[in-house]
C-alpha cells in the first residue's frame, strides 16, 4: 500500500475528539483527522513527530489524515483502515501462505447481524477474515485490545459461526510497526474478548498476527509472529 501523496511532518499538541487532533506543522496549529477511534495514549503524546497526508476533497472540514507517529526509531501506523487493504494486497501476490488455494477476495461483506472485512473464496471452501489493528508494542511484546472492545467480540463470535456452518473463518491482527516480535491477547484489558477468542480459536477459528513494514511510502505486511492467548 502506497500512499497517494508525499506526507508531511508535524508535531502532535492535543487529541481533541475521537477522531480529530490539533498537531503543528512549521509553527501553525491545524485540525487533522484521526483515522482511528482508539486511544492511542502510547502513540499520541504532546510533542511527538507524525506524519500527515493530504486529502483532495471539498466536503471534508479538515484537509489532513494524521497516518503516521514517529516512536525512537519506527514509523507506526495509526490508520485503522490500513489492515484489510494489507491483506487483500499480501493476498494478491500470494504471500499469504494460510490462505493460498483461495482464488477470491470480497471485501465488507455481511455475515449475520455482523459485517466482516474479507471473504476468500475458492470452488470448494469459504474463509471469512475479520483484521484487527495493533499499535501498542512494550518491549517486543504487542498487545490487542488497549481497552475494552465489543465489536471485536462480536466479530469473533461471527467468526466462530461461520466455522460451525462448514467455512474456514481467521481474526488477523495486523500490527502496523515492524517492532514486534509476539502478540499478547490482553486479558486485563478485556476478559471476554480473551475468552471469545481463546474459545472460538479451541473451536476452529484460525489467529494470525504479521508484523508491518512502514515507510514515508507506504506500508506492506512483513512476518508473521505468534500470538499468546
Amino acid at each position: 500500500m502506497e500512499y497517494k501523496t508525499n506526507l508531511i511532518k508535524a508535531q502532535f499538541l492535543r487529541r481533541t475528539s475521537r477522531f480529530s487532533a490539533t498537531v503543528d506543522v512549521s509553527g501553525e496549529e491545524i485540525e487533522v483527522h484521526v483515522p482511528n477511534s482508539g486511544r492511542l495514549r502510547e502513540l499520541f503524546r504532546p510533542g511527538q513527530n507524525t506524519y500527515l497526508q493530504y486529502i483532495e476533497s471539498t466536503t471534508r472540514k479538515t484537509k489532513h489524515d494524521l497516518v503516521l507517529v514517529e516512536i525512537g526509531n519506527t514509523l507506526c501506523s495509526c490508520d485503522s483502515r490500513i489492515p484489510p487493504l494489507l491483506i487483500e494486497e499480501s493476498f494478491n501476490k500470494g504471500e499469504l501462505d494460510p490462505f493460498l488455494g483461495f482464488t477470491k477476495l470480497q471485501r465488507e461483506v455481511s455475515l449475520g447481524n455482523s459485517r466482516l472485512d474479507i471473504l476468500l473464496s475458492s470452488t470448494d471452501m469459504n474463509c471469512y477474515i475479520e483484521a484487527k489493528s495493533v499499535t501498542l508494542v512494550e518491549g517486543r511484546t504487542a498487545i490487542f485490545p488497549d481497552a475494552p472492545t465489543r465489536r471485536g467480540t462480536k466479530h469473533v463470535n461471527s467468526l466462530l459461526s461461520a466455522v460451525e456452518s462448514g467455512c474456514r473463518a481467521a481474526a488477523v491482527f495486523i500490527i502496523q510497526r515492524a517492532d514486534a516480535q509476539q502478540l499478547y491477547i490482553n486479558r486485563q484489558s478485556d476478559p471476554l474478548f480473551f475468552q471469545t477468542l481463546r474459545a472460538a480459536k479451541f473451536n476452529g477459528v484460525e489467529v494470525y498476527a504479521f508484523t508491518s513494514n512502514v515507510s514515508l511510502r507506504g506500508a506492506t505486511i512483513q512476518s508473521p509472529i505468534p500470538v499468546n492467548i
